[in-house]
């Protein structure tokens, strides 16, 4: 069958880039302990705005240190189609900081449905089309913390 629109190599093309862009949760975390980070997330999202127009925010991700976390402190950007930061409509914030309580122990996840933790109506916007990772804080068992706010270690700290 042959293909007579204009579209259709340049679709099949960015299908097969989009396809080789993704790698393995076990490379993303090999590349994440290489940069010392202390957690890989594995999932990042909103869910869809509710009919107050309510988002809630999901958050997963694997304890790579060798000290169980206390805390994870993971402070997150809404961004619009666009590319600009969408503040809320009640509370007038670009940022939310969500707090996932552990313990989390060495080479272990913490997933916020399990955890029955997953953080509703952090925005109230139809706009927000993605999220972007500013800060994370760790607080560890033993008392020490950890904060990481440049973005090529956060960069790393995303399972893509």
């Amino acid at each position: 069958m042959k293909c007579k629109s204009r579209y259709c190599v340049p679709l099949l093309l960015s299908i097969l880039i989009a396809g080789c862009t993704t790698i393995s949760l076990k490379d993303a975390k090999k590349i994440a302990i290489s940069n010392n980070a202390p957690i890989l997330i594995t999932e990042l999202r909103t869910g869809y705005p509710n009919s107050a127009a309510g988002v809630n925010l999901y958050v997963n991700f694997i304890n790579l240190s060798q000290k169980a976390i206390k805390y994870a402190d993971i402070t997150v950007v809404a961004i619009n189609r666009v590319g600009d930061p969408v503040y809320g409509q009640i509370r007038r914030r670009r940022t939310r900081t969500v707090q996932c309580m552990g313990p989390v122990n060495p080479d272990t996840q913490w997933h916020s449905v399990f955890n029955s933790t997953w953080f509703e109506n952090i925005w109230y916007s139809r706009n927000i089309n993605s999220l972007k990772l500013e800060t994370v804080n760790i607080t560890y068992m033993d008392g020490t913390t950890e904060e990481i706010s440049e973005s090529a270690r956060l960069d790393v700290m995303i399972a893509k």
